[in-house]
Protein backbone atom coordinates (compact mmCIF):
# COMPACT_ATOMS: atom_id res chain seq x y z
CA UNK A 1 0.00 0.00 0.00
CA UNK A 2 2.89 2.30 0.82
CA UNK A 3 4.57 1.33 -2.05
CA UNK A 4 1.05 2.43 -4.40
CA UNK A 5 1.30 5.68 -2.66
CA UNK A 6 4.33 6.56 -3.35
CA UNK A 7 4.01 5.78 -7.45
CA UNK A 8 0.77 7.38 -7.25
CA UNK A 9 2.67 10.77 -5.58
CA UNK A 10 5.72 10.09 -7.99
CA UNK A 11 3.01 10.34 -10.91
CA UNK A 12 1.31 13.35 -9.88
CA UNK A 13 4.85 14.59 -9.08
CA UNK A 14 6.17 13.85 -12.37
CA UNK A 15 3.05 15.36 -14.03
CA UNK A 16 3.34 18.56 -12.16
CA UNK A 17 6.36 18.82 -13.34
CA UNK A 18 5.68 18.41 -16.90
CA UNK A 19 2.93 20.41 -16.71
CA UNK A 20 5.31 23.05 -15.28
CA UNK A 21 7.94 22.38 -18.48
CA UNK A 22 4.71 23.08 -20.74
CA UNK A 23 3.61 26.45 -19.06
CA UNK A 24 7.66 27.58 -19.04
CA UNK A 25 7.59 26.20 -22.66
CA UNK A 26 4.45 28.12 -23.73
CA UNK A 27 5.75 31.34 -22.46
CA UNK A 28 8.83 30.51 -24.22
CA UNK A 29 7.49 30.49 -27.42
CA UNK A 30 5.02 33.22 -26.84
CA UNK A 31 8.06 35.81 -26.08
CA UNK A 32 9.35 34.01 -28.99
CA UNK A 33 6.92 34.94 -31.22
CA UNK A 34 6.11 38.28 -29.43
CA UNK A 35 9.31 39.13 -30.46
CA UNK A 36 8.98 37.80 -33.62
CA UNK A 37 5.80 39.98 -34.52
CA UNK A 38 7.66 42.87 -32.92
CA UNK A 39 11.02 42.82 -35.49
CA UNK A 40 8.58 41.59 -38.24
CA UNK A 41 6.31 44.79 -37.14
CA UNK A 42 9.54 47.59 -37.04
CA UNK A 43 10.45 46.10 -40.11
CA UNK A 44 7.22 46.23 -42.49
CA UNK A 45 7.27 49.96 -41.23
CA UNK A 46 10.96 50.55 -41.82
CA UNK A 47 10.30 49.22 -45.53
CA UNK A 48 7.34 51.37 -46.01
CA UNK A 49 9.14 54.21 -44.51
CA UNK A 50 12.08 53.97 -47.01
CA UNK A 51 10.01 53.30 -49.71
CA UNK A 52 7.94 56.14 -48.76
CA UNK A 53 11.32 58.16 -48.15
CA UNK A 54 12.73 57.21 -51.83
CA UNK A 55 9.26 58.21 -53.78
CA UNK A 56 9.53 61.50 -52.05
CA UNK A 57 12.65 62.03 -53.51
CA UNK A 58 11.85 61.14 -56.56
CA UNK A 59 8.96 63.44 -56.39
CA UNK A 60 11.24 66.50 -55.58
CA UNK A 61 13.56 65.20 -58.64
CA UNK A 62 10.74 65.39 -60.88
CA UNK A 63 9.93 68.97 -59.51
CA UNK A 64 13.57 70.26 -60.33
CA UNK A 65 12.96 68.42 -63.63
CA UNK A 66 10.13 71.11 -64.40
CA UNK A 67 12.03 73.53 -62.58
CA UNK A 68 14.92 73.60 -65.17
CA UNK A 69 12.76 74.03 -68.04
CA UNK A 70 13.61 76.66 -69.80
CA UNK A 71 10.02 77.15 -70.46
CA UNK A 72 9.10 76.93 -67.01
CA UNK A 73 8.36 80.61 -65.25
CA UNK A 74 8.00 81.41 -61.67
CA UNK A 75 4.70 82.52 -62.15
CA UNK A 76 3.22 78.92 -63.34
CA UNK A 77 1.56 77.99 -59.85
CA UNK A 78 -0.21 74.71 -61.47
CA UNK A 79 2.58 73.57 -63.26
CA UNK A 80 5.37 73.80 -60.02
CA UNK A 81 2.99 72.77 -57.24
CA UNK A 82 1.44 69.48 -58.79
CA UNK A 83 -0.80 66.74 -57.34
CA UNK A 84 -0.21 63.53 -58.53
CA UNK A 85 -2.00 61.81 -56.18
CA UNK A 86 -3.91 61.84 -52.85
CA UNK A 87 -1.04 61.98 -51.17
CA UNK A 88 1.40 62.47 -53.28
CA UNK A 89 2.81 65.57 -54.32
CA UNK A 90 5.60 67.97 -55.39
CA UNK A 91 6.05 71.87 -54.49
CA UNK A 92 8.72 74.18 -56.91
CA UNK A 93 10.10 77.27 -56.15
CA UNK A 94 12.31 79.73 -58.48
CA UNK A 95 13.88 82.30 -57.14
CA UNK A 96 16.87 84.69 -58.87
CA UNK A 97 19.81 83.66 -56.82
CA UNK A 98 21.17 87.42 -57.97
CA UNK A 99 18.82 88.96 -55.28
CA UNK A 100 21.78 88.12 -53.06
CA UNK A 101 25.15 89.44 -52.79
CA UNK A 102 27.85 87.86 -54.49
CA UNK A 103 30.68 87.56 -51.30
CA UNK A 104 33.33 86.56 -53.74
CA UNK A 105 32.35 89.51 -56.74
CA UNK A 106 32.02 92.50 -53.44
CA UNK A 107 36.08 90.76 -52.33
CA UNK A 108 37.54 91.72 -55.87
CA UNK A 109 36.30 94.80 -55.93
CA UNK A 110 39.14 96.92 -54.62
CA UNK A 111 37.76 99.56 -52.36
CA UNK A 112 34.21 99.70 -53.54
CA UNK A 113 33.54 96.22 -52.25
CA UNK A 114 34.86 96.98 -48.41
CA UNK A 115 32.34 100.24 -48.81
CA UNK A 116 29.78 98.06 -49.40
CA UNK A 117 30.42 95.70 -46.96
CA UNK A 118 31.28 97.96 -44.12
CA UNK A 119 28.06 99.37 -44.75
CA UNK A 120 26.17 96.25 -44.82
CA UNK A 121 28.42 94.72 -41.71
CA UNK A 122 28.30 98.14 -39.72
CA UNK A 123 24.20 97.98 -39.63
CA UNK A 124 23.68 94.75 -38.88
CA UNK A 125 26.23 95.14 -36.28
CA UNK A 126 24.20 97.72 -34.71
CA UNK A 127 20.98 96.57 -35.24
CA UNK A 128 19.94 100.13 -37.31
CA UNK A 129 18.67 100.67 -40.18
CA UNK A 130 20.70 104.06 -40.65
CA UNK A 131 22.88 104.85 -43.63
CA UNK A 132 26.26 105.06 -41.55
CA UNK A 133 26.62 103.27 -38.40
CA UNK A 134 28.26 104.40 -34.84
CA UNK A 135 32.21 104.76 -35.44
CA UNK A 136 32.58 101.52 -33.11
CA UNK A 137 30.61 99.42 -35.19
CA UNK A 138 31.73 100.82 -38.33
CA UNK A 139 35.74 99.70 -37.19
CA UNK A 140 34.63 96.25 -36.50
CA UNK A 141 32.76 96.11 -39.89
CA UNK A 142 35.85 97.62 -41.31
CA UNK A 143 37.93 94.63 -39.74
CA UNK A 144 36.22 91.72 -39.88
CA UNK A 145 36.02 93.11 -43.91
CA UNK A 146 39.64 93.13 -43.93
CA UNK A 147 39.76 89.76 -42.87
CA UNK A 148 37.48 88.55 -45.49
CA UNK A 149 39.74 90.00 -47.90
CA UNK A 150 42.84 88.16 -46.33
CA UNK A 151 40.89 84.91 -46.76
CA UNK A 152 40.80 85.23 -50.58
CA UNK A 153 43.57 87.30 -51.55
CA UNK A 154 45.99 84.85 -52.79
CA UNK A 155 49.47 86.41 -50.69
CA UNK A 156 50.05 85.91 -46.86
CA UNK A 157 49.93 89.33 -45.90
CA UNK A 158 47.63 90.69 -43.85
CA UNK A 159 45.59 93.66 -44.16
CA UNK A 160 45.66 96.72 -41.48
CA UNK A 161 43.12 95.08 -39.75
CA UNK A 162 43.36 91.60 -41.45
CA UNK A 163 44.32 88.25 -40.60
CA UNK A 164 46.42 85.81 -42.06
CA UNK A 165 48.32 82.36 -41.24
CA UNK A 166 50.06 83.89 -38.20
CA UNK A 167 47.02 84.54 -36.52
CA UNK A 168 45.09 81.04 -37.23
CA UNK A 169 47.98 79.60 -36.29
CA UNK A 170 48.74 80.78 -33.30
CA UNK A 171 44.28 79.52 -32.60
CA UNK A 172 46.13 75.91 -33.70
CA UNK A 173 44.69 76.10 -37.48
CA UNK A 174 47.70 75.83 -39.33
CA UNK A 175 46.40 75.78 -42.98
CA UNK A 176 44.17 79.44 -42.67
CA UNK A 177 43.11 81.15 -44.84
CA UNK A 178 42.72 79.53 -47.48
CA UNK A 179 43.82 82.00 -50.26
CA UNK A 180 41.12 81.51 -52.33
CA UNK A 181 37.46 82.49 -53.07
CA UNK A 182 34.60 81.16 -50.88
CA UNK A 183 33.63 78.01 -52.03
CA UNK A 184 30.70 77.47 -49.68
CA UNK A 185 29.03 80.11 -47.01
CA UNK A 186 29.90 78.12 -44.73
CA UNK A 187 33.56 78.81 -45.08
CA UNK A 188 33.15 82.16 -44.14
CA UNK A 189 32.14 81.25 -40.76
CA UNK A 190 35.37 80.53 -40.14
CA UNK A 191 36.22 83.86 -40.48
CA UNK A 192 37.67 85.65 -37.50
CA UNK A 193 34.98 89.05 -36.66
CA UNK A 194 32.46 86.83 -38.35
CA UNK A 195 31.10 85.10 -34.92
CA UNK A 196 29.98 88.77 -34.29
CA UNK A 197 27.94 89.26 -37.60
CA UNK A 198 25.87 85.83 -36.64
CA UNK A 199 25.35 86.93 -33.11
CA UNK A 200 23.47 90.32 -34.59
CA UNK A 201 22.01 88.77 -37.61
CA UNK A 202 21.18 85.00 -37.45
CA UNK A 203 19.86 85.03 -41.36
CA UNK A 204 22.90 86.25 -42.50
CA UNK A 205 22.63 83.69 -45.08
CA UNK A 206 19.44 84.85 -46.66
CA UNK A 207 21.93 87.84 -48.07
CA UNK A 208 24.57 86.42 -49.47
CA UNK A 209 25.55 83.58 -52.32
CA UNK A 210 28.96 82.69 -54.63
CA UNK A 211 26.98 81.85 -57.42
CA UNK A 212 25.20 84.75 -59.04
CA UNK A 213 26.74 87.24 -61.69
CA UNK A 214 27.86 89.39 -59.41
CA UNK A 215 25.95 92.43 -59.22
CA UNK A 216 22.59 92.80 -57.44
CA UNK A 217 19.73 91.96 -59.17
CA UNK A 218 16.95 94.71 -58.74
CA UNK A 219 14.24 92.35 -59.94
CA UNK A 220 14.69 89.49 -57.32
CA UNK A 221 16.35 91.36 -53.98
CA UNK A 222 14.19 92.13 -51.18
CA UNK A 223 13.68 95.14 -49.37
CA UNK A 224 16.34 95.02 -46.90
CA UNK A 225 18.81 93.94 -49.54
CA UNK A 226 17.89 97.24 -52.38
CA UNK A 227 18.14 99.66 -49.15
CA UNK A 228 21.52 98.27 -48.23
CA UNK A 229 22.93 98.27 -51.81
CA UNK A 230 21.31 101.45 -52.64
CA UNK A 231 21.35 103.84 -49.22
CA UNK A 232 17.67 104.02 -49.75
CA UNK A 233 15.46 104.12 -46.74
CA UNK A 234 13.36 100.87 -46.00
CA UNK A 235 9.80 102.21 -46.71
CA UNK A 236 10.91 103.38 -50.18
CA UNK A 237 12.66 100.04 -51.08
CA UNK A 238 9.71 97.87 -50.50
CA UNK A 239 7.74 100.19 -52.29
CA UNK A 240 9.51 98.93 -55.42
CA UNK A 241 9.29 95.42 -54.06
CA UNK A 242 5.21 95.99 -54.15
CA UNK A 243 5.79 97.55 -57.48
CA UNK A 244 7.12 94.68 -58.68
CA UNK A 245 4.40 92.26 -57.23
CA UNK A 246 1.83 94.33 -59.63
CA UNK A 247 -1.39 95.12 -58.69
CA UNK A 248 -2.47 92.17 -56.62
CA UNK A 249 0.61 92.40 -54.56
CA UNK A 250 1.21 88.70 -54.98
CA UNK A 251 4.71 87.53 -55.75
CA UNK A 252 4.75 85.09 -58.78
CA UNK A 253 1.52 85.93 -60.22
CA UNK A 254 0.84 87.04 -63.78
CA UNK A 255 0.76 90.77 -62.83
CA UNK A 256 4.31 91.00 -61.67
CA UNK A 257 6.07 93.66 -63.05
CA UNK A 258 10.01 93.98 -64.37
CA UNK A 259 11.91 96.92 -64.21
CA UNK A 260 13.54 97.22 -67.58
CA UNK A 261 15.99 100.38 -66.88
CA UNK A 262 18.14 101.39 -63.56
CA UNK A 263 16.88 104.98 -64.08
CA UNK A 264 13.36 103.57 -63.20
CA UNK A 265 14.98 102.27 -59.89
CA UNK A 266 16.40 105.21 -58.90
CA UNK A 267 13.24 107.44 -58.86
CA UNK A 268 11.40 105.05 -57.19
CA UNK A 269 14.25 104.59 -54.18
CA UNK A 270 14.82 108.47 -54.64
CA UNK A 271 18.35 108.25 -54.84
CA UNK A 272 21.21 109.64 -57.55
CA UNK A 273 21.74 107.73 -60.47
CA UNK A 274 25.84 107.58 -60.06
CA UNK A 275 28.61 105.28 -61.49
CA UNK A 276 28.97 103.27 -57.91
CA UNK A 277 25.50 102.30 -57.51
CA UNK A 278 25.58 101.18 -61.48
CA UNK A 279 28.51 98.99 -60.96
CA UNK A 280 26.72 96.94 -57.99
CA UNK A 281 23.24 96.91 -59.25
CA UNK A 282 21.58 94.66 -62.49
CA UNK A 283 17.87 93.90 -63.98
CA UNK A 284 18.50 90.21 -65.43
CA UNK A 285 21.16 88.09 -63.64
CA UNK A 286 20.73 84.46 -64.95
CA UNK A 287 21.55 82.53 -62.01
CA UNK A 288 18.91 80.48 -60.52
CA UNK A 289 18.09 78.63 -57.16
CA UNK A 290 14.92 76.05 -57.56
CA UNK A 291 14.62 74.30 -54.55
CA UNK A 292 11.66 71.36 -55.40
CA UNK A 293 10.10 69.23 -52.27
CA UNK A 294 8.27 66.07 -52.58
CA UNK A 295 6.04 64.94 -50.09
CA UNK A 296 4.12 61.06 -49.88
CA UNK A 297 1.92 61.37 -46.78
CA UNK A 298 4.17 62.73 -43.34
CA UNK A 299 7.48 62.12 -45.53
CA UNK A 300 8.88 65.05 -47.23
CA UNK A 301 12.41 65.73 -49.07
CA UNK A 302 13.48 68.82 -50.18
CA UNK A 303 15.90 69.30 -53.05
CA UNK A 304 17.72 72.73 -53.65
CA UNK A 305 20.05 73.19 -57.50
CA UNK A 306 21.95 76.58 -58.61
CA UNK A 307 21.50 77.07 -62.31
CA UNK A 308 22.64 79.63 -64.67
CA UNK A 309 21.17 79.81 -67.89
CA UNK A 310 23.11 80.33 -71.18
CA UNK A 311 20.74 79.92 -74.26
CA UNK A 312 18.83 76.74 -73.90
CA UNK A 313 21.00 74.54 -72.09
CA UNK A 314 21.10 75.85 -68.17
CA UNK A 315 24.81 74.46 -66.29
CA UNK A 316 24.05 72.99 -62.91
CA UNK A 317 26.24 75.22 -60.02
CA UNK A 318 25.04 73.40 -57.11
CA UNK A 319 23.11 70.89 -56.22
CA UNK A 320 21.85 69.27 -52.64
CA UNK A 321 19.59 67.48 -50.31
CA UNK A 322 18.09 69.59 -47.47
CA UNK A 323 16.98 68.75 -44.14
CA UNK A 324 13.95 69.38 -43.35
CA UNK A 325 12.28 70.12 -39.99
CA UNK A 326 8.46 69.96 -38.81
Amino acid sequence: MNFSNQLKKRARSERAAALITVFWLIAVLSLLIFTTVRVLRNDVRLTISQKKAFRATQLAEMGIAVGVNPSTKEIDYLLLNRQISDDEHFNVKIRGEGGKFNINAILQQAGEGDTLLEDIFAQWLSGTDEAFAEREFRDLASALVDALRDWVDPDDLAGLNGAENEYYFELGYENYPFNRPFYSLDEILLVRGMDQVIAAKRNWRDFFTIYSGGKLDMNEADAEAIALATGADIESAQELVELRWGPDKIDDTEDDYKFNSLAEVFSILGVLEDPILQSRLTLNDNTKRIESIGTVGDFRKKIEIVIRTQGRTPQILSREEVPLFD
